[in-house]
Protein backbone atom coordinates (compact mmCIF):
# COMPACT_ATOMS: atom_id res chain seq x y z
CA UNK A 1 0.00 0.00 0.00
CA UNK A 2 2.75 2.07 0.73
CA UNK A 3 4.70 1.65 -1.93
CA UNK A 4 5.96 4.14 -4.63
CA UNK A 5 5.95 3.44 -8.24
CA UNK A 6 7.21 5.78 -10.46
CA UNK A 7 6.75 5.52 -15.13
CA UNK A 8 9.60 5.65 -16.94
CA UNK A 9 10.34 8.90 -19.10
CA UNK A 10 8.20 9.16 -22.72
CA UNK A 11 9.59 10.47 -25.66
CA UNK A 12 8.93 14.00 -26.98
CA UNK A 13 5.84 14.73 -28.55
CA UNK A 14 4.85 16.99 -31.42
CA UNK A 15 3.68 20.73 -31.44
CA UNK A 16 -0.24 19.44 -31.41
CA UNK A 17 0.52 16.93 -28.40
CA UNK A 18 2.01 20.46 -26.82
CA UNK A 19 -1.19 21.97 -27.02
CA UNK A 20 -3.56 18.91 -26.18
CA UNK A 21 -1.15 19.02 -22.70
CA UNK A 22 -1.95 22.57 -21.82
CA UNK A 23 -3.40 24.28 -18.74
CA UNK A 24 -7.12 22.72 -18.98
CA UNK A 25 -6.75 19.68 -20.50
CA UNK A 26 -6.87 16.04 -19.16
CA UNK A 27 -4.48 13.65 -17.78
CA UNK A 28 -3.97 10.26 -16.45
CA UNK A 29 -2.11 7.05 -15.17
CA UNK A 30 -1.46 3.17 -16.42
CA UNK A 31 -4.40 0.88 -15.13
CA UNK A 32 -6.55 4.04 -13.17
CA UNK A 33 -9.98 4.06 -12.74
CA UNK A 34 -12.29 6.97 -13.28
CA UNK A 35 -12.11 8.29 -9.91
CA UNK A 36 -13.19 12.06 -8.07
CA UNK A 37 -9.69 14.06 -6.60
CA UNK A 38 -11.20 12.81 -3.05
CA UNK A 39 -10.52 9.26 -3.82
CA UNK A 40 -7.65 9.55 -5.81
CA UNK A 41 -4.09 8.36 -4.28
CA UNK A 42 -1.36 10.86 -3.64
CA UNK A 43 1.14 11.27 -6.40
CA UNK A 44 3.15 13.61 -8.10
CA UNK A 45 3.52 13.70 -12.35
CA UNK A 46 6.14 16.06 -14.09
CA UNK A 47 5.77 16.70 -17.68
CA UNK A 48 8.12 18.14 -20.15
CA UNK A 49 7.49 19.52 -23.16
CA UNK A 50 9.20 20.34 -26.51
CA UNK A 51 9.50 24.14 -26.20
CA UNK A 52 11.06 24.17 -22.91
CA UNK A 53 7.77 24.25 -20.33
CA UNK A 54 7.58 21.79 -17.83
CA UNK A 55 4.23 21.42 -15.38
CA UNK A 56 3.86 19.49 -12.35
CA UNK A 57 0.61 18.09 -11.05
CA UNK A 58 0.56 16.93 -7.73
CA UNK A 59 -2.51 15.58 -5.62
CA UNK A 60 -1.77 15.12 -1.83
CA UNK A 61 -3.75 15.43 1.30
CA UNK A 62 -6.94 16.48 -0.09
CA UNK A 63 -5.10 19.02 -2.71
CA UNK A 64 -5.15 19.17 -6.40
CA UNK A 65 -2.41 21.11 -7.52
CA UNK A 66 -0.37 22.07 -10.97
CA UNK A 67 2.58 24.29 -11.61
CA UNK A 68 3.42 25.68 -15.13
CA UNK A 69 7.11 26.88 -15.60
CA UNK A 70 8.77 28.37 -17.96
CA UNK A 71 12.22 29.94 -18.64
CA UNK A 72 11.43 33.55 -20.62
CA UNK A 73 14.37 35.14 -21.52
CA UNK A 74 16.05 36.44 -18.98
CA UNK A 75 13.36 35.99 -16.64
CA UNK A 76 11.93 32.54 -14.88
CA UNK A 77 7.90 32.65 -15.05
CA UNK A 78 5.74 30.20 -13.02
CA UNK A 79 2.11 30.11 -12.82
CA UNK A 80 0.86 27.55 -10.17
CA UNK A 81 -3.31 26.48 -9.79
CA UNK A 82 -4.61 25.20 -6.79
CA UNK A 83 -7.98 23.82 -6.23
CA UNK A 84 -9.27 23.51 -2.87
CA UNK A 85 -12.23 22.27 -0.77
CA UNK A 86 -12.90 19.47 -3.61
CA UNK A 87 -12.41 21.52 -6.52
CA UNK A 88 -14.70 24.15 -5.92
CA UNK A 89 -12.40 26.77 -4.89
CA UNK A 90 -9.59 27.83 -6.94
CA UNK A 91 -6.05 30.02 -6.31
CA UNK A 92 -4.52 31.17 -9.41
CA UNK A 93 -0.27 32.38 -8.43
CA UNK A 94 2.09 33.55 -10.73
CA UNK A 95 5.53 33.87 -9.48
CA UNK A 96 8.63 36.27 -11.42
CA UNK A 97 12.15 34.76 -10.06
CA UNK A 98 10.50 32.97 -7.41
CA UNK A 99 8.77 36.21 -6.12
CA UNK A 100 5.19 36.38 -5.86
CA UNK A 101 3.71 39.00 -7.89
CA UNK A 102 -0.21 38.42 -8.80
CA UNK A 103 -2.76 36.21 -7.99
CA UNK A 104 -6.32 35.90 -7.96
CA UNK A 105 -9.26 33.38 -6.01
CA UNK A 106 -11.84 32.21 -7.82
CA UNK A 107 -14.91 29.96 -7.01
CA UNK A 108 -15.10 26.96 -9.67
CA UNK A 109 -18.46 27.05 -11.73
CA UNK A 110 -20.67 23.49 -11.51
CA UNK A 111 -19.21 21.29 -14.52
CA UNK A 112 -16.37 23.23 -15.29
CA UNK A 113 -12.75 22.61 -14.47
CA UNK A 114 -14.18 19.37 -12.20
CA UNK A 115 -11.48 16.57 -10.97
CA UNK A 116 -8.65 17.81 -12.43
CA UNK A 117 -5.91 15.69 -10.97
CA UNK A 118 -8.31 12.82 -11.38
CA UNK A 119 -8.21 13.75 -15.41
CA UNK A 120 -4.61 14.59 -15.22
CA UNK A 121 -4.16 11.11 -13.65
CA UNK A 122 -5.84 9.16 -16.44
CA UNK A 123 -4.06 11.17 -19.28
CA UNK A 124 -0.78 9.50 -18.14
CA UNK A 125 -2.11 5.98 -19.40
CA UNK A 126 -1.94 7.61 -23.02
CA UNK A 127 1.08 9.26 -22.64
CA UNK A 128 2.95 6.74 -25.09
CA UNK A 129 0.37 7.59 -28.07
CA UNK A 130 0.57 11.23 -27.29
CA UNK A 131 4.03 10.94 -27.01
CA UNK A 132 4.57 13.40 -24.28
CA UNK A 133 7.66 13.27 -21.38
CA UNK A 134 6.52 12.12 -18.53
CA UNK A 135 7.71 11.03 -15.60
CA UNK A 136 4.62 9.97 -12.57
CA UNK A 137 5.51 9.17 -8.71
CA UNK A 138 2.43 7.25 -7.47
CA UNK A 139 1.83 6.59 -3.69
CA UNK A 140 -0.69 5.06 -1.48
CA UNK A 141 -3.10 7.26 0.68
CA UNK A 142 -2.22 8.00 4.27
CA UNK A 143 1.34 6.55 3.72
CA UNK A 144 4.94 7.69 4.94
CA UNK A 145 6.48 7.89 2.11
CA UNK A 146 4.12 10.75 0.61
CA UNK A 147 4.21 12.65 3.81
CA UNK A 148 8.17 12.42 3.01
CA UNK A 149 8.42 13.20 -0.37
CA UNK A 150 5.73 15.93 -1.76
CA UNK A 151 6.53 18.44 1.01
CA UNK A 152 10.01 18.18 -0.19
CA UNK A 153 9.14 18.18 -4.09
CA UNK A 154 6.21 20.91 -3.81
CA UNK A 155 7.48 23.03 -0.14
CA UNK A 156 4.50 25.75 -0.98
CA UNK A 157 2.33 22.84 -0.45
CA UNK A 158 3.12 23.10 3.33
CA UNK A 159 1.41 26.99 3.50
CA UNK A 160 -2.09 26.53 4.49
CA UNK A 161 -5.11 28.43 2.46
CA UNK A 162 -5.16 31.32 5.38
CA UNK A 163 -1.38 32.01 4.67
CA UNK A 164 -1.65 31.90 0.93
CA UNK A 165 -4.86 34.28 1.04
CA UNK A 166 -2.61 36.28 2.84
CA UNK A 167 -0.08 36.14 0.61
CA UNK A 168 -2.36 37.16 -2.10
CA UNK A 169 -4.43 39.65 -0.34
CA UNK A 170 -1.07 41.81 0.20
CA UNK A 171 -0.01 41.56 -3.15
CA UNK A 172 -3.02 42.89 -4.48
CA UNK A 173 -3.28 46.04 -1.89
CA UNK A 174 -0.79 48.35 -4.32
CA UNK A 175 -2.88 46.98 -7.34
CA UNK A 176 -5.70 48.00 -6.04
CA UNK A 177 -4.63 51.40 -5.35
CA UNK A 178 -3.06 51.44 -8.69
CA UNK A 179 -6.16 50.74 -10.46
CA UNK A 180 -8.11 53.56 -8.58
CA UNK A 181 -6.09 56.10 -9.91
CA UNK A 182 -6.88 55.48 -13.51
CA UNK A 183 -7.11 58.57 -15.58
CA UNK A 184 -10.38 58.96 -16.64
CA UNK A 185 -9.83 61.73 -19.13
CA UNK A 186 -7.99 59.82 -21.75
CA UNK A 187 -9.98 58.96 -24.64
CA UNK A 188 -12.04 55.80 -25.58
CA UNK A 189 -9.59 55.45 -28.97
CA UNK A 190 -6.10 55.40 -26.73
CA UNK A 191 -7.48 52.56 -25.25
CA UNK A 192 -8.64 50.88 -27.94
CA UNK A 193 -5.47 51.56 -29.84
CA UNK A 194 -3.66 50.23 -26.58
CA UNK A 195 -5.73 47.08 -25.93
CA UNK A 196 -2.54 44.85 -25.24
CA UNK A 197 -3.06 46.78 -21.79
CA UNK A 198 -5.67 44.51 -20.96
CA UNK A 199 -2.62 41.85 -19.82
CA UNK A 200 -0.21 44.00 -19.01
CA UNK A 201 -0.41 47.87 -18.88
CA UNK A 202 -0.89 49.99 -15.73
CA UNK A 203 -2.94 52.39 -16.05
CA UNK A 204 -1.41 55.95 -16.54
CA UNK A 205 -1.15 58.28 -13.34
CA UNK A 206 -0.92 61.89 -13.04
CA UNK A 207 1.70 62.50 -10.56
CA UNK A 208 5.39 61.08 -10.06
CA UNK A 209 4.30 59.46 -6.72
CA UNK A 210 1.66 57.30 -8.77
CA UNK A 211 4.11 56.91 -11.60
CA UNK A 212 6.79 55.48 -9.03
CA UNK A 213 4.48 52.98 -7.42
CA UNK A 214 3.34 51.76 -11.41
CA UNK A 215 6.97 51.22 -12.48
CA UNK A 216 7.61 49.49 -9.38
CA UNK A 217 4.66 47.30 -9.22
CA UNK A 218 5.28 44.07 -10.42
CA UNK A 219 1.84 42.99 -11.29
CA UNK A 220 0.55 40.42 -13.72
CA UNK A 221 -0.30 44.18 -16.17
CA UNK A 222 3.72 44.87 -15.94
CA UNK A 223 5.02 41.18 -16.40
CA UNK A 224 3.69 39.79 -19.11
CA UNK A 225 5.64 41.87 -21.53
CA UNK A 226 6.85 39.05 -23.66
CA UNK A 227 10.63 39.68 -24.40
CA UNK A 228 11.29 39.84 -28.61
CA UNK A 229 7.44 41.22 -29.51
CA UNK A 230 6.85 44.38 -30.02
CA UNK A 231 3.25 44.59 -29.82
CA UNK A 232 3.28 42.07 -26.46
CA UNK A 233 3.33 45.04 -24.09
CA UNK A 234 2.00 47.83 -22.27
CA UNK A 235 2.67 50.05 -25.27
CA UNK A 236 3.78 49.37 -28.76
CA UNK A 237 7.26 49.20 -29.96
CA UNK A 238 7.14 49.23 -33.38
CA UNK A 239 7.40 51.64 -36.14
CA UNK A 240 5.05 50.24 -37.99
CA UNK A 241 2.20 47.75 -38.98
CA UNK A 242 4.58 45.72 -40.65
CA UNK A 243 7.20 45.70 -37.85
CA UNK A 244 7.50 42.85 -36.26
CA UNK A 245 9.70 41.03 -33.27
CA UNK A 246 11.46 38.34 -33.32
CA UNK A 247 8.66 36.04 -31.52
CA UNK A 248 7.30 37.13 -34.75
CA UNK A 249 4.37 34.60 -34.62
CA UNK A 250 3.18 35.36 -30.92
CA UNK A 251 4.02 39.00 -32.17
CA UNK A 252 1.06 38.60 -34.94
CA UNK A 253 -1.35 37.48 -32.46
CA UNK A 254 -0.76 40.60 -30.20
CA UNK A 255 -1.03 43.12 -33.51
CA UNK A 256 -4.15 41.49 -34.47
CA UNK A 257 -5.94 41.52 -31.43
CA UNK A 258 -4.50 45.00 -30.83
CA UNK A 259 -6.40 46.21 -34.04
CA UNK A 260 -9.81 44.80 -33.10
CA UNK A 261 -12.33 46.82 -34.11
CA UNK A 262 -14.92 45.79 -31.44
CA UNK A 263 -13.90 47.02 -28.26
CA UNK A 264 -15.21 49.08 -24.94
CA UNK A 265 -12.28 51.11 -23.53
CA UNK A 266 -12.20 50.27 -19.61
CA UNK A 267 -14.96 52.07 -17.29
CA UNK A 268 -16.93 53.63 -20.24
CA UNK A 269 -19.75 52.51 -22.26
CA UNK A 270 -20.55 51.46 -26.51
CA UNK A 271 -23.05 49.24 -27.89
CA UNK A 272 -25.35 49.70 -24.32
CA UNK A 273 -23.06 48.25 -22.05
CA UNK A 274 -21.01 49.76 -19.21
CA UNK A 275 -17.57 48.29 -19.12
CA UNK A 276 -16.96 48.42 -15.52
CA UNK A 277 -13.11 46.91 -15.73
CA UNK A 278 -9.70 48.66 -15.32
CA UNK A 279 -9.00 46.72 -18.70
CA UNK A 280 -10.48 46.76 -22.37
CA UNK A 281 -13.32 44.44 -23.05
CA UNK A 282 -13.47 42.86 -26.15
CA UNK A 283 -15.42 40.90 -28.85
CA UNK A 284 -16.03 37.36 -27.91
CA UNK A 285 -14.64 36.84 -31.57
CA UNK A 286 -11.76 38.80 -31.45
CA UNK A 287 -10.52 37.01 -28.35
CA UNK A 288 -11.25 33.53 -30.09
CA UNK A 289 -9.55 34.35 -32.62
CA UNK A 290 -6.60 35.69 -30.08
CA UNK A 291 -7.05 32.69 -28.49
CA UNK A 292 -6.22 30.29 -32.01
CA UNK A 293 -3.86 32.22 -33.28
CA UNK A 294 -1.98 31.53 -30.26
CA UNK A 295 -2.41 27.69 -30.07
CA UNK A 296 -1.11 27.68 -33.11
CA UNK A 297 1.82 29.44 -32.90
CA UNK A 298 2.62 26.92 -30.16
CA UNK A 299 5.07 28.19 -28.04
CA UNK A 300 6.10 28.36 -24.07
CA UNK A 301 5.90 32.45 -24.22
CA UNK A 302 2.33 32.51 -26.40
CA UNK A 303 1.23 29.34 -24.17
CA UNK A 304 1.50 31.41 -21.15
CA UNK A 305 0.25 34.85 -22.54
CA UNK A 306 -2.50 32.56 -23.56
CA UNK A 307 -3.21 31.21 -20.08
CA UNK A 308 -2.75 34.10 -17.90
CA UNK A 309 -5.21 36.55 -20.10
CA UNK A 310 -7.77 33.91 -20.39
CA UNK A 311 -7.52 32.31 -17.18
CA UNK A 312 -6.98 35.12 -14.82
CA UNK A 313 -7.17 38.65 -16.96
CA UNK A 314 -9.68 38.21 -19.84
CA UNK A 315 -12.40 36.03 -18.47
CA UNK A 316 -15.11 37.85 -20.19
CA UNK A 317 -16.14 39.43 -23.59
CA UNK A 318 -18.97 40.34 -25.05
CA UNK A 319 -21.38 39.01 -27.72
CA UNK A 320 -24.07 41.71 -29.80
CA UNK A 321 -27.33 40.78 -30.64
CA UNK A 322 -30.46 43.24 -31.87
CA UNK A 323 -32.50 44.59 -29.75
CA UNK A 324 -35.49 46.73 -29.84
CA UNK A 325 -34.44 50.54 -28.50
CA UNK A 326 -36.93 53.39 -28.41
CA UNK A 327 -35.38 56.04 -30.27
CA UNK A 328 -38.14 58.83 -29.93
CA UNK A 329 -40.75 59.35 -26.93
CA UNK A 330 -43.42 61.18 -26.34
CA UNK A 331 -43.28 64.36 -23.37
CA UNK A 332 -45.43 61.83 -21.33
CA UNK A 333 -42.60 59.13 -21.40
CA UNK A 334 -44.24 56.64 -24.09
CA UNK A 335 -42.38 55.38 -26.78
CA UNK A 336 -43.24 57.04 -30.57
CA UNK A 337 -40.36 55.12 -32.74
CA UNK A 338 -38.33 51.98 -32.38
CA UNK A 339 -35.00 51.03 -34.00
CA UNK A 340 -33.16 47.69 -33.44
CA UNK A 341 -29.47 48.17 -33.02
CA UNK A 342 -26.69 46.01 -31.71
CA UNK A 343 -26.89 45.69 -27.76
CA UNK A 344 -23.93 44.22 -25.87
CA UNK A 345 -24.36 41.31 -23.57
CA UNK A 346 -21.60 39.94 -21.46
CA UNK A 347 -20.44 36.24 -22.16
CA UNK A 348 -17.25 34.02 -20.08
CA UNK A 349 -14.29 33.40 -22.19
CA UNK A 350 -13.57 29.82 -22.52
CA UNK A 351 -10.65 28.61 -21.05
CA UNK A 352 -6.94 28.40 -22.42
Amino acid sequence: MGARKESVWRPWGTGAILLAALLLTGSGFVGAQPAKSGELPAYSMIKSLPDGEIQRIVRWNGICAREVAVDWGKTYLTLREIWLEGGRLKLNLVYQERILTDCTEELIKPGKEEDVCGSELRWASHATEQQVKVKVSLYGNGTDRAAEAIPLEFPWLRSSLDEMRQRCALVQVPKSSVQQSIDSTRTNSAFVCSSRSRVAAVPAVQDEEKKSLVRSKRGIREMVIAPGTKWCGPHRLAYSYKDLGALDGLDRCCRRHDHCPRAIAPFSERYGLFNYMPFTLSHCGCDERFRTCLKMTGTSSANLIGKIFFNMVQTKCFALKPSKICVKRSWWGKCEKHEYKKQGYLRDNISY
